[in-house]
């Protein structure tokens, strides 16, 4: 079956006339900006929670709507109040997080100055460096004086408390080369080898605990000591074996024919330093010398280039650590990294954004690290930011009230839901995208079930027109439905002035008109019983998931400002494509099973009209592998330098991972069953 009938494409764009100057005063995006977390607390009221939750039409039944009923009627009574009993009973500076953040800046500052464990393995290589005005002599023999103060008990170099014999062995084998290299340590090195002689069958050992280059570093090593007549068995089994598990893996490295020697080879360089082409290698150099930060490395590419920016590196981590290296220098990454992974697996890297860039600068590796402070300052946010979504809840009640969206009693009220996708896709949320996210499912329900034709011709050229004379003689919902999508548009374009600092109406009226387009064609087919193509289908029906309003509404409201060029530019286009076509194949697939009794088109049972010896399975297990496909080329350009802020790539990856949430096991948009538990455990249940 070709996975050519699964490819599609995305229709151009209308030339649409631009919008009126005259707007209607909308709350501006600095005024809501400006109402924070402290506000929400402090203005809230037991008589401010008149929050008026909707009925069936949400999609609820039976069990699932008594669930809501009940949720409904903790907000009803609570959803103010859980701010307000935080101030009674802890008062309001106990929720205030500024202080917990300023403490977490200051634990940033304190990790420059803090050091980590050292390494043996590191400081042994930077011991081996001859001395680059007497190669007879160490160039830091304050290295040979603390291998031999730090050899454990029973021989071995590394740390005891790590149960893995690799790295054990790694690292007394470097620090026996180092000191015969240098002649010191006899004593040190008679208790070396026989730890290795006793633990030498190891080495074979298939741990899953390997150390980094390992078959590659610790076979070079043996061949060192060999030549410096360190007594170890060479032609026991266990060496053999590694000595031609090392040449099997040369071959398939195939370091010869690279032009370009990959990050991960650097790191075993000290394995194949011998082989390798130091000119490539130096590529790799950091501003401050190193390689990636490592001394080890660093140490080995200095014994090889006798280059001066490495021996500076190496003189100025000397200087601050005096005797022993670590793995890693400067060593305040190791501790930075798991602050930023910390801080973003809390929900709370958003206050950081300036320490945050400043650690990954010179990113490297990512240890553990934790602190109670995290966790204090991720539970008051999480229950500050809770109260602002119930607020956000009942201002969206008053704004769908105000927009008359109750009087379209054909429609399905999905408020909660909405609100509940767009804030797990967006974390500075706008209201406006909410706002698109419903009246996209008032549209949609328009067009599929109210709409007469001559209503929706009508309900279009007045979307094409953008002008609210256009439906004066027209049904009560058309005017209730075009004067909400004209008015929250006009809003928005006004609105993200304060973001842009130029008018994107058309743009957003061209998205409009382009799915409103695509719905009436669709709408048409249903009527007068046409079946479209897979192909056909697929390429409207990318346009009428309707991600594309919610997406590029949400890309003006995140910085840097875009331009007109860069907004039209292909790769929004391509990676919308790739969003859409997620979003389609996911709803039809969950779908299918209703739409079919309702006799509505869906691409599943149109792939199965156009290869009909495919079974239901068949078709849905090519639709995922088209949605994997899809998601794949989707992170795979996200991951690419372009054009487009990783702010605004954000978004695109967080709207498909939602999508793929809304759609996993069943339709949790129509009939929102596993939704609900999350809804209630994010906007209702407050962390203790």
């Amino acid at each position: 079956m070709p996975m050519a009938a699964l490819s599609f494409s995305v229709m151009s764009t209308y030339a649409i006339p631009r919008l009126p100057s005259s707007y209607p005063p909308p709350l501006t995006i600095s005024q809501r900006r400006s109402r924070d977390a402290k506000h929400h607390l402090l203005m809230s009221s037991p008589g401010a929670s008149n929050f008026k939750f909707i009925d069936e039409r949400n999609g609820f039944n039976g069990r699932t709507y008594q669930k809501v009923k009940r949720t409904s009627g903790y907000l009803l009574e609570n959803a103010s109040n859980v701010a307000q009993d935080n101030i009674e009973e802890n008062s309001f500076a106990s929720m205030c997080i500024d202080d917990d953040i300023a403490t977490i800046r200051l634990l940033f500052s304190d990790i420059k100055r803090r050091h980590t464990s050292l390494s043996a393995y590191a400081t042994a290589w930077v011991a081996m460096v001859p001395s680059l005005d007497n190669s007879k002599l160490p160039q830091f023999p304050q290295c040979l004086s603390w291998i031999m103060e730090n050899q454990l008990w029973d021989g071995s170099w590394g740390l005891l408390d790590l149960p893995y014999i690799k790295d054990r062995l790694s690292h007394t084998l470097a620090c026996l080369i180092a000191l015969r290299t240098w002649n010191v340590g006899s004593e040190n090195v008679e208790m070396g080898l026989r730890f290795i002689k006793q633990n030498i069958a190891k080495i074979a050992s298939e741990d899953k605990y390997n150390p980094l280059g390992f078959d590659l570093i610790f076979t070079a090593m043996l061949e060192d000591s060999r030549g410096l007549c360190l007594e170890l068995p060479y032609d026991s089994p266990p060496i053999k074996m590694m000595f031609t598990k090392r040449e099997k893996i040369l071959k398939s490295i195939g370091i010869n024919h690279m032009n370009e020697y990959d990050p991960s080879l650097i790191f075993m360089v000290e394995g194949i330093r011998k082989i390798v082409d130091w000119n490539k290698v130096l590529r790799h150099e950091n501003k401050d010398g190193s390689l990636f930060h490592s001394p080890s490395t660093t140490a080995c590419a200095l014994m090889y280039t006798r280059k001066s920016s490495c021996l500076k590196y190496l003189n100025s981590m000397l200087e601050d650590l005096e005797n022993g290296v670590p793995s890693v220098y400067p060593i305040n990454l190791v501790p930075g990294l798991s602050m930023v992974d910390s801080l973003e697996s809390l929900g709370i890297a958003r206050h950081f954004k300036h320490e945050i860039k400043q650690v990954l600068d010179d990113v490297y590796r990512i240890p553990f690290i934790g602190k109670d402070c995290l966790l204090t300052l991720a539970t008051k946010d999480y229950n500050i930011c809770q109260a602002v979504q119930q607020k956000d809840l009942q201002e969206l009640e008053k704004w769908s009230e105000d927009s008359k969206l109750g009087d379209l009693h054909f429609a399905r009220q999905k408020l909660i839901a909405c609100y509940f996708s767009a804030a797990s896709t967006l974390f500075s949320l706008e209201m406006s995208t909410v706002h698109i996210a419903i009246l996209i499912t008032v549209m949609d329900d328009f067009f599929d079930v109210e709409g007469s034709t001559e209503e929706i011709q009508c309900f279009v050229e007045a979307i094409r027109r953008w002008d609210p004379r256009g439906v004066c003689n027209s049904s009560d919902n058309v005017k209730t439905l075009f004067s909400a999508i004209y008015n929250t548009i006009n809003d928005i374009a006004q609105e993200a002035w304060g973001f842009q600092e130029r008018d994107i109406s058309t743009h957003l009226r061209e998205i409009w008109y382009r799915l409103a387009i695509s719905m009436m064609k669709e709408a048409g087919w249903m009527k007068i019983g046409y079946i479209p193509s897979m192909q056909e289908y697929i390429k409207n029906g990318e346009i009428t998931i309707a991600l594309e309003p919610i997406l590029f509404t949400s890309l003006y409201f995140v910085y840097p400002k875009l331009s007109e060029k860069t907004i039209h530019h292909p790769e929004y286009n391509n990676l919308m494509q790739l969003v859409n076509t997620c979003g389609r194949l996911l709803n039809d697939i969950q779908s299918y099973e209703r739409e079919i009794k309702q006799g509505k088109l869906n691409s599943m049972s149109l792939f199965m009209k156009e290869y009909p010896t495919t079974s239901i399975k068949d078709a849905t297990k090519w639709m995922r592998l088209t949605v994997s496909e899809s998601t794949q080329q989707l992170l795979k350009n996200l991951l690419q330098p372009s054009v487009l802020p990783r702010d605004c790539k954000q978004l695109y990856w967080n709207l498909v991972r939602n999508i793929q949430m809304v759609f996993l096991n069943t339709d949790e948009f129509t009939s929102p069953i596993v939704m609900l538990e999350h809804i209630e455990a994010v906007l209702f249940d407050p962390l203790i």
